[in-house]
């Protein structure tokens, strides 16, 4: 491998390549060729020099080397080249074209033991007002012992089918050795055990392996396997360590992990800031400082090609993406700006009663609110039929019998002509008019005096008054707030025929599906209490669905019936079924809602190597989401 000289951020057309190598059996295209080209240098010598083209970029950069330089200093200087030593290093092409090929061709390329080792350890304080400085190093005593690394590659996938495509694609693309650690029955059937004095046993079986392939929820049990009576851990060092969609799983890994060389696998490396700055994990406190992860930074570990040169090297057809314009339900554009994101994330998936939760209030159907606000009710009802019928037991004369009778039987009726005129109130609240916008209630929300009004209408109310906007009696606070669900509400409006009717989400959702008898639907959400809606209307339409979510097994049936034909409809949580997995069969993908990167996550599970049809895109947006 000839040494390249000089990086741009992005590699492109003009990167230098590596040549193919006969330990794969299938054939890298350009762009792989390229980012495996580079990954080998950061691994082989440990340093990369980057000559910056985009002139923000560089003074960024440059802006964190020399902390509090005057920006007129930075901006002087013509050279626009940076050298640095890692060894950590991200895979970050674009989601859906063949990250994992990369990752297997440096695994069956590069042997660990040519992986670079810094054996100096060192510290440099500078005085960013003139040229003084001070170094110092010593021997690098970070570094495992060679004796009880593990010469090998750990690779670690999220459970589920991304685990089972990282085992086939091994099987079928290489000649790599692979041990699959699938679960704790696995662990104690295949590995062997430690016994106080078999420790070079251990390291030897593992070291058989060019890939230890394992589930992100088997790390731990693996660890646990083989801690020692003195709390020590026996397979904690190894070579290389890979870890695919870091961005949903880095944090998971409540495990210490040393490594010469660490991989991150990750089509929206900018999630793993998220994930790094969230998290305890000793894998990054111990080996990935928060200084080394943030912005300016991540762009020099990356590993990532131009997505023109990508595009370039398949013949995938560019997708259809459209927009739909969706009902919004009344007043929350106008209370957008005034409630988190996590609220509004919730109000953009139709959770209103998970944006009711939020904001420490609680939610119900409509028989179980008549059941909780006349729950008090009904006891002073039964409390006053009790009474009545010690009265009518008493030894009294009968003129005292009949007065008392008449003042309970009085105070009885009453009792219940409260019940039922609650009852009333809250029945069939579709049907109701809210008093303060005038119309028919959407999304109701009852406060505490039993009043109920629409749910954007109080929130917005709530903003600048703290009674209730019909009695005045005091409101105090969000957490005795009850959001109503009523789940056989249908909501029709009036039709206009000179006006173009906006539908909800889900009757958009439906209509795209109906328009479409044979298409393939993948659709996405990242909140998982909109699919009980989606759900609901689906099963109204008689249409067949699954929801992807499980243990492995029951994914990959899932999955299979939707290749074979035998489901058309897959509903993925992005939170735990949005990355890693090949579902490039699908002829449509519905964007529920606003979802920022998972977005383009949720689109490379179907816009992925392999590809022959175009893939239709559908977001379906509120106004405030386009």
């Amino acid at each position: 491998m000839s040494i390249v000289n000089f990086y741009d951020i992005e590699l492109n057309e003009n990167s230098n390549i590596t040549e193919h190598n006969n330990t794969l059996k299938i054939k890298l295209k350009p762009h792989q060729l390229a980012a495996l080209n580079k990954a080998l240098e950061m691994e082989i010598y440990g340093t990369i020099k980057y000559k910056i083209s985009d002139t923000n970029k560089l003074l960024s950069l440059m802006n964190m080397l020399y902390t509090n330089i005057p920006y007129s200093l930075l901006t002087q200087t013509n050279n626009n080249i940076i050298q640095i030593s890692t060894n950590v290093g991200i895979l970050g092409d674009m989601v859906g074209y063949g990250k994992t090929l990369i990752a297997l061709a440096l695994i069956a390329i590069n042997n660990v033991d040519n992986i670079h080792i810094n054996n100096t350890y060192s510290k440099t304080f500078n005085n960013h007002k003139n040229y003084s400085y001070l170094n110092i190093s010593s021997i690098n005593n970070l570094i495992s012992p060679s004796n009880i690394i593990f010469k090998t590659t750990l690779v670690i996938v999220p459970r589920g089918p991304v685990y089972i495509q990282w085992e086939n694609m091994i099987k079928t693309h290489t000649t790599l050795k692979l041990l699959s650690i699938d679960n704790l029955s696995f662990i104690k059937k295949h590995l062997p055990k430690y016994t106080q004095n078999n420790r070079q046993e251990i390291i030897d079986y593992f070291n058989n392996f060019d890939i230890v392939l394992i589930k992100n929820t088997t790390l731990k049990l693996l660890y646990n396997y083989y801690y020692t009576d003195n709390n020590f851990n026996l397979i904690n060092n190894w070579k290389r360590v890979i870890i695919d969609e870091a961005h949903d799983i880095i944090n998971q890994l409540k495990v210490h992990i040393n490594y010469n060389y660490l991989w991150m696998i990750s089509g929206t490396y900018e999630d793993l800031l998220k994930k790094v700055y969230n998290s305890n994990n000793s894998l990054i406190y111990s080996n990935t400082s928060k200084e080394l992860m943030n912005d300016e930074f991540i762009n020099l570990m990356l590993v990532k090609n131009n997505n023109t040169f990508i595009k370039n090297s398949f013949k995938i057809p560019e997708p259809i993406e459209k927009y739909y314009l969706c009902k919004l339900h009344n007043n929350i554009n106008v209370i957008k700006n005034f409630i988190s994101d996590s609220v509004l994330d919730k109000i953009n998936a139709n959770d209103i009663s998970g944006a009711i939760k939020d904001l420490g209030g609680k939610n119900e159907n409509e028989n179980d609110i008549i059941e909780l606000v006349s729950k008090e009710l009904k006891r002073e009802l039964f409390n006053k039929q009790a009474e009545r019928d010690y009265i009518t037991n008493l030894d009294i004369t009968p003129e005292q019998k009949i007065l008392k009778l008449k003042t309970i039987n009085h105070d009885i009726e009453n009792q219940e002509e409260k019940i039922k005129n609650l009852t009333e109130r809250i029945s069939y609240i579709s049907s109701k008019t809210c008093s303060i916008c005038m119309e028919l209630m959407t999304n109701p929300i009852l406060i505490e005096c039993t009043h109920i009004f629409c749910g954007g209408c109080l929130l917005k109310w709530l903003k600048n008054n703290n009674s209730c906007p019909y009695c005045r009696s005091n409101i105090n606070g969000t957490d005795k707030l009850i959001a109503i669900v009523n789940d056989t509400e249908n909501n029709n409006e009036n039709n206009n025929e000179n006006k173009e009717i906006i539908l909800s989400k889900e009757e958009t959702l439906l209509k795209i599906i109906n328009d479409k008898p044979d298409g393939k639907f993948l659709i996405f959400s990242k909140n998982e209490n909109s699919f009980e809606k989606i759900k609901s209307e689906l099963n109204k339409s008689n249409k067949s669905f699954e929801l992807l979510k499980g243990n492995t097994s029951h994914m990959i049936n899932v999955l299979d019936k939707f290749k074979s034909g035998e489901l058309n409809i897959i509903l993925l949580n992005t939170q735990y079924a949005g990355s890693g997995i090949d579902i490039s069969c699908a002829t449509d993908v519905i964007i529920f809602h606003n979802m920022g990167l998972d977005k383009f996550q949720a689109i490379g599970r179907a816009q992925r190597v392999g590809r022959k049809d175009e893939l239709y895109i559908h977001n379906l947006c509120y106004e405030h989401e386009f």
